[in-house]
């Protein structure tokens, strides 16, 4: 018999401690947890942190399996299981309610229902015997012992170990509750789907029915954070490949929870201590712990605005670690973040972990409320845990991971438990304020606090390995507003059924009308609304916040209403933005004027499929009730309809745009994936026009600069690489070859076409190659900086070594455009990349995360995120020297950890670098350069 290894073993410790202090509270019929074992009510936010130790130990026993055994674990704590479910709603009738247990049967035993859950173990693997059949056709009559007795006949042994049910034993044993995440977050839906038609949610629910416990008005319900926790968690819950919606009712009402949350920013509730203002005395506030985990559009200027400040009456909250680090990860401004995050730590934390909120009087008697930390909560430690396992910062996990160890309770059989707080004792409270911080506290409240023994798992798992930070954050989201269309969006998430009646009709800011919508085949454009004073603030805050890929597009509609009085000619103030728009730049973004045809391909669209099914005559019908301006949506055509009038605006007359069919999605290569997971296109041959792409980005004239490094030997392949490159690279564009040479006087005299020069810059000799690769980076980045970056627009790093063959043109032009790498991108396991895989180099990347590898031999994008990339590879391989590691491929290695969570905003296929040793494979159709073969022993310094 194969033995366990040394991670299962470990994982079945943590499936015990989970199993005692959490799953063991869990109702077996709702799923819900109650607080504790004195209050049986469930809390939304207490439930959702609750299960996610549940959750993270599903994924580390899927990652970790080495037995079936394990599998099934992973299967249970995830995915409820049908029989089990049965089985349990069974035990919790006999015990409740005798009169439900016939209706209750009925409904799990019905023939159908039986069939599809006997099939569902067929398929998982698990061998039906012939008592299999007795058991699901009992139909209403029959004992519930017998249903029981012949349901545990048929059920694998295998599964029965796995799970923990005992192979003998009363019914009640054998259906002792197999707890999962998913029953959970199905119970919190359900307790909220109940209140669809009510205009704010309840903040804790009873457990066994799922029903209200206090009235509207009995308890500070109010509380968006919970809310958006939910909504955040079940996103990344389904992400990680769980199903939690079942049916497009509920798909409509989460998008309804999301609307319910889009007002977080001007909304005062009663926050994550669900108390309101400090004095708890009813009042709502704005809470910063509400507006940061709703993370909606208008939230990060509030948030930002209030932080480290958390609400009116607190000064600082230790609650904001969930907003500035997991699981909202809702600030993008470090300084910010460590400004807040030193705040708490300087105020609040004390010897037994921090306290909620300076003069906290929870659980303590009013003279409690002199001493600023009469009173510290450990859950606060398991959030620095995870922040610093987050952030990379090792001596942060270690500080408070042994610290929270320290402040934990031994329970039953040596199990660790967190405790909700410790306090100062009554009686040495007037102690505690002469002296502060002498007195020893007392723990008081639940034992374990489920919330706080949740995050303390998650971190030991995280800490351990056996997961990794992207796998308890599988968006990757960070800062992502909500962007929603104002007048269309209110058909989003209606359902007559659940008396929702959609989005509610609110203003839609310059990120929303950035994008070009496609409804029922035709491109509507929406303008913002706006006047010319506020414009250069709105481009600032679209140029700063823009996360989608392809460019914003602004409609700036010329209206009559922009005439002079005598109707001639533009107001002069409209005239002159303008003016200032053509010339390319305005309040510091670069812009593009032009026809919206012009902006088809490279504007991002969004394509509206809910309104597919609607009348024609319906989708903008309600314009007239609501005096919506009807020059606010227009149908983009050949160019922007202008309104009838006598004046000749011919200052303002440019070339017509573009005329073409807009490429079919439906059409083009069907043998590769043309886009990633992130939505970026992934460019081959045959995927996009070559005329229509070179002709969009030729009406904006940017200067493309190439940067290359000819050390040593590697001189004698520049007459090739520019000969090549005149032939077929950006023909007809600006380019300036930038080579970075210790021989200058070897550089060849190569005829360029107009537009088109060479730049020379000298650098040092080296007698390592690898000090060659690692020296570009240090060059290129002091280059781009010091001279590059008042000469292009786009900048791209390719080896010196190779020659163009075929058209390289304005596909590759982005953000940023990163090359997979020939020999992996048919590599459809990540563990077989070759990334750096030692935990010591800052190029780490774990064994089970990566999208896919990228080459360093050419890659490009703007002048300034090359330079963030640029100098990235080389501050880490700066680290890595001090050291003594070289990460396994150089800058490679970095580059590919940068990718990995600033994803590129277009990746480009192997056809952009192949190899002349390599055969070509059937679905590269062109290569557009490759690499020289070559004597590596010959030209490069210390080869062996």
């Amino acid at each position: 018999m194969r033995s366990r290894s040394n991670s299962g073993v470990k994982l079945d410790g943590y499936a015990r401690l989970v199993q005692e202090t959490i799953l063991c509270h869990q109702n077996p019929v709702t799923g819900l947890l109650p607080a504790s074992a004195q209050q049986k009510d469930a809390w939304v936010r207490d439930n959702v942190y609750s299960v996610l130790a549940v959750w993270g130990l599903g994924m580390a026993y899927r990652k970790h399996a080495d037995r079936d055994e394990d599998k099934a674990k992973a299967y249970e704590l995830e995915q409820p299981s049908t029989l089990v479910n049965a089985m349990e709603v069974f035990t919790g009738a006999v015990s409740n309610d005798w009169s439900s247990v016939a209706a209750v049967r009925n409904g799990w035993m019905g023939g159908n229902r039986g069939h599809r859950v006997g099939r569902r173990e067929e398929e998982r693997g698990l061998k039906k015997s012939p008592s299999m059949s007795s058991a699901f056709t009992l139909g209403s009559g029959g004992g519930m012992g017998m249903f029981l007795e012949a349901a545990a006949l048929w059920m694998p042994l295998k599964v029965v170990e796995a799970v923990g049910l005992p192979r003998s034993g009363g019914a009640g044993n054998r259906a002792r509750r197999l707890s999962s995440v998913v029953k959970l977050m199905q119970g919190l839906l359900q307790c909220m789907i109940r209140q669809s038609t009510k205009d704010c949610l309840h903040a804790k629910y009873h457990t066994p029915t799922c029903s209200t416990v206090v009235g509207d008005d009995q308890w500070g319900h109010l509380q968006v954070d919970a809310t958006s926790l939910y909504l955040l968690l079940l996103a990344q819950m389904t992400a990680s490949g769980l199903r939690i919606i079942s049916n497009l009712d509920e798909v409509a009402f989460i998008q309804n929870l999301v609307f319910y949350i889009e007002a977080a920013y001007k909304v005062a509730d009663y926050g994550m201590w669900e108390r309101g203002d400090k004095t708890n005395q009813g009042i709502p506030e704005l809470n910063g712990s509400s507006v940061g985990m709703a993370k909606v559009e208008h939230c990060q200027a509030i948030l930002c605005s209030l932080l480290p400040r958390a609400s009116t009456s607190k000064e600082i909250d230790a609650g904001l670690l969930a907003v500035i680090s997991y699981p909202a990860f809702a600030v993008d401004d470090v300084e910010l973040v460590d400004a807040t995050k030193s705040e708490i730590i300087s105020k609040l934390q004390g010897r037994y972990g921090c306290s909620r909120f300076i003069r906290d009087g929870y659980r303590t008697i009013p003279a409690a409320l002199r001493p600023s930390r009469a009173q510290a909560w450990p859950v606060f430690w398991a959030y620095l845990v995870l922040d610093g396992i987050f952030n990379g910062d090792r001596l942060q996990v270690q500080e408070y991971a042994e610290a929270l160890e320290g402040v934990l309770i031994r329970g039953k059989n040596g199990i660790r438990l967190v405790p909700e707080l410790y306090a100062v004792p009554p009686d040495k409270m007037e102690e505690e304020y002469l002296s502060p911080h002498t007195v020893d506290r007392v723990a008081l409240g639940q034992l374990p606090h489920m919330w706080g023994q949740s995050l303390y798992i998650l971190g030991r798992l995280l800490a351990e390995g056996f997961l990794a930070p992207g796998e308890v954050d599988p968006l990757n989201r960070r800062v992502m507003p909500a962007r929603i269309l104002s007048r269309i969006y209110v058909k989003l998430g209606n359902s007559k059924k659940l008396n929702l009646s959609g989005r509610p009709y609110r203003h839609i800011g310059v990120l929303g009308t950035s994008k070009l919508y496609q409804i029922r085949g035709q491109t509507y454009t929406f303008t913002p609304q706006m006047i010319v004073e506020m414009l250069r603030m709105e481009l600032a805050y679209l140029s700063s916040c823009w996360r989608m890929t392809g460019c914003p597009t602004l409609t700036f509609p010329v209206t009559s209403s922009m005439l002079t009085e005598d109707g001639d000619s533009l107001d002069p103030c409209i005239l002159s933005t303008l003016r200032k728009l053509q010339e390319g730049y305005f309040a510091g973004a670069r812009v593009q004027t032009g026809d919206l045809s012009s902006f088809q391909t490279t504007s991002f669209h969004t394509h509206l499929s809910f309104l597919d099914e609607e009348p024609d005559e319906s989708l903008l019908a309600e314009e007239d009730e609501e005096d919506i301006d009807e020059e606010s949506c227009q149908r983009t055509g050949d160019g922007v309809d202008t309104q009838t009038s006598s004046w000749k605006p011919n200052a303002l007359i440019m070339e017509k745009g573009l005329k073409y069919d807009k490429p079919s999605v439906m059409k083009g290569r069907t043998d590769v994936n043309s886009i990633t997971n992130w939505n970026a296109p992934l460019v081959w041959e045959g995927t996009f026009d070559p005329v229509v792409i070179d002709s969009i980005y030729k009406k904006m004239d940017p200067r493309i600069a190439v940067i290359v490094f000819a050390v040593g030997k590697y001189t004698r392949f520049l007459k090739a690489f520019i000969e090549t490159g005149e032939k077929y690279f950006m023909v007809d564009f600006r380019v300036t070859y930038y080579i970075f040479t210790d021989h200058e006087d070897e550089v060849p005299k190569v005829q360029l076409a107009a537009g088109r020069k060479i730049t020379i810059l000298t650098v040092p000799s080296a007698t390592r190659w690898q000090d060659v690769v690692l020296g570009r980076m240090k060059w290129a980045t002091i280059a781009i900086d010091q001279q590059i970056r008042s000469e292009a627009d786009y900048v791209f790093m390719m080896d010196i070594d190779s020659t163009f063959r075929y058209r390289f043109g304005a596909e590759s032009l982005s953000r940023l455009s990163a090359v997979l790498h020939r020999a992996y991108y048919k590599t459809p396991d990540r563990a077989n990349f070759p990334y750096e895989r030692r935990p010591q180099s800052q190029a780490y990347i774990p064994i089970d995360e990566g999208d896919y590898y990228y080459t360093a031999a050419v890659w490009g994008g703007y002048l300034e995120d090359m330079y963030t990339l640029v100098k990235y590879c080389y501050e880490q391989s700066k680290i890595d020297e001090k050291n003594n590691i070289e990460a396994a491929w150089q800058e490679e290695s970095h580059l590919n950890k940068y990718l990995l969570y600033n994803k590129p905003t277009k990746v480009l296929s192997a056809e952009y670098l192949w190899s002349d040793y390599d055969r070509i494979t059937e679905d590269v159709k062109v290569i557009r350069i490759s690499q020289i073969a070559k004597n590596y022993a010959e030209v490069r310094p210390n080869w062996n």
